[in-house]
C-alpha cells in the first residue's frame, strides 16, 4: 500500500445480487477500484433482510472474492453500503441563529445548521442523511454566506429518515459478516450520485432505478434532492407475471423476459412466435412474442403509475424538463424508453455510468450505478467530512476522527 494510502471497502446489496469493491484513497484523493467480486443475494426481499444468515453468507463471499483480486487480507476494512430501506420519510426544516458579529463565519453556518437539524421524528424512525439546501441571510436566499454581513441566519435542511428496524438488521448482518460499518446510503441519492449532470439535477429531473425487487425513485430540483422513496416493485415482477400467467418455471420465465422481452407490444411484429416450455405440457409450446410484450407492458404501467403517484402524493409532482433517467437491470428492457416517453410525456434516456476513477469495465452497466454512487458518497465524506452536502448522517465519528488524525499526519 502506498504511503498515506486508505484503503475502504464499498457494498450493493440487491435483492438479486450483491456486489463488492475494495478501494484505495490517495492524498489528493484520488481513488482507485483495487478488487470486486459479485455474488447472488440470499437473504433479502425487495431490499429488506429475511434471512440473517443467508445474507452473511452472500456478503461474505462478495466481500472475499474482492479481497482476493485486490489482494488484501482479512484485516479490518471501513465499509460504506446501499440500503434499500422503505418507507421513506423525508422533511425539510429550517433553523436560524443570530449574528454577534453581523458577518458570518464558518462556526455560524454550523450552528445555522445544527439548529436545522432539531426536530423531533418518529421513535421508529433513524435519520440516514441530512443533506443542505440553501440559506438565508435576513430573510434573503444567499448561496454560501460567509463573509457577509447580517443579522439573521438560517439554513435549511433535507432530512430523510428510514424504519430504524431496517437499519439496524442491515448492520447487524454486515457486522456478523466481520466488516467494520461506517456509513449506509439510501439507494435512490447513490444513483442520482452516479448518473445526473450537474444541469440536470439543476433543471428538474427524476431517476428511477429499477431494481430486481425494487424500484428506487429520486426527485432533483435547484441542484439538490427534492424527494426519494423505494417502491416494493421490481424486474422480479415481470418475470413473475410471466411465469404465473404463462405457468412457466421461474428460470423459464426470466429466459424469455431478457433474451425475447419487449415494453411495446405494438412495436412486436404480429407474425413472431417463441417457443416455451410451461408446466404440464410434455413438448413445447409455441406463443405469440406479442402477447409476451403484453404482459410486460402491464407490469411496467403499473410500476410507473405508483411512481408518479408517490411524487404526486409528496406535492413534487410538476415540470421536469430534464425528463426521466432510467437505470437497474430492467433498464436494459427494449422500447422501454420510447413506451416511458409516450405514457409520461417527457424525455427519457437510459442512464450512462460516468466515472470520475478508473471502473472495472464489467461493471459498466446502468445496474451498477448503485455500486458507483456510494463510492462517490464514501469519497466525499473521507473528503470533507460529516456534515457536507450529499453525505450520509448514519455514520461512526469515530472513524472520521481517524481520518482527520490521518490526515494530520500527512502535514509537515
Amino acid at each position: 500500500m502506498k504511503r498515506g494510502a486508505l484503503r475502504f471497502g464499498v457494498l450493493d446489496i440487491g435483492t438479486a445480487k450483491t456486489v463488492a469493491l475494495v478501494l484505495e484513497g490517495v492524498p489528493g484523493w484520488s481513488v482507485k477500484v483495487l478488487g470486486y467480486g459479485q455474488a447472488a443475494t440470499r437473504g433479502v426481499e425487495r431490499g429488506q433482510v429475511v434471512d440473517m444468515p443467508a445474507l452473511i453468507r452472500t456478503v461474505t463471499r462478495a466481500m472475499n472474492r474482492a479481497r482476493r483480486m485486490a489482494k488484501v487480507g482479512d484485516g479490518p476494512l471501513p465499509i460504506w453500503s446501499n440500503l434499500a430501506a422503505r418507507p421513506v420519510q423525508a422533511l425539510t426544516h429550517r433553523g436560524a441563529v443570530g449574528l454577534p458579529n453581523n458577518m458570518v463565519e464558518e462556526e455560524d453556518v454550523l450552528r445555522a445548521e445544527e439548529a436545522a437539524r432539531a426536530v423531533p421524528i418518529e421513535h421508529n424512525q433513524a435519520v440516514l442523511h441530512i443533506i443542505r439546501r440553501g440559506f438565508f441571510l435576513d430573510d434573503k436566499p444567499v448561496h454560501w454566506p460567509v463573509g457577509m454581513y447580517g443579522y439573521r441566519l438560517e439554513a435549511e435542511v433535507h432530512i430523510i429518515t428510514v424504519p430504524r428496524t431496517d437499519l439496524l438488521n442491515l448492520k447487524q448482518a454486515l457486522e456478523d459478516a466481520g466488516l467494520l460499518v461506517e456509513a449506509f446510503v439510501l439507494n435512490p441519492l447513490a444513483v442520482g450520485e452516479a448518473v445526473l449532470s450537474d444541469t440536470e439535477r439543476e433543471m428538474g429531473v427524476i431517476v428511477c432505478d429499477i431494481g430486481a425487487g425494487t424500484t428506487d425513485v429520486a426527485v432533483y430540483a435547484g441542484h439538490e434532492v427534492d424527494f426519494a422513496t423505494v417502491l416494493p416493485l421490481g424486474g422480479n415482477d415481470l418475470t413473475r407475471d410471466l411465469a404465473q400467467i404463462l405457468s412457466l418455471p421461474w428460470q423459464e420465465a426470466e429466459r424469455l423476459k431478457v433474451e425475447h422481452g419487449h415494453a411495446s407490444p405494438d412495436a412486436v411484429q404480429e407474425d413472431q412466435w417463441l417457443t416455451i416450455h410451461p408446466f404440464g405440457e410434455g413438448e413445447a409450446v409455441r406463443i405469440r412474442a406479442r402477447d409476451v410484450a403484453a404482459i410486460l407492458e402491464a407490469r411496467i404501467r403499473d410500476i410507473f403509475q405508483k411512481v408518479a403517484r408517490a411524487v404526486r402524493e409528496a406535492g413534487k409532482w410538476g415540470m421536469f424538463p430534464a425528463g426521466l433517467v432510467l437505470t437497474g437491470g430492467t433498464s436494459h428492457l427494449p422500447g422501454l424508453r420510447q413506451m416511458l416517453a409516450r405514457e409520461l410525456k417527457m424525455p427519457v434516456r437510459i442512464a450512462r455510468l460516468h466515472p470520475n476513477l478508473t471502473w472495472p469495465q464489467a461493471m459498466s452497466g446502468p445496474e451498477y450505478a448503485t455500486a458507483l454512487g456510494v463510492v462517490y458518497f464514501a469519497q466525499a465524506y473521507l473528503e470533507h467530512g460529516q456534515g457536507t452536502a450529499r453525505v450520509p448522517a448514519a455514520a461512526s465519528g469515530d472513524f472520521w476522527s481517524r481520518v482527520k488524525a490521518f490526515l494530520r499526519g500527512l502535514l509537515p
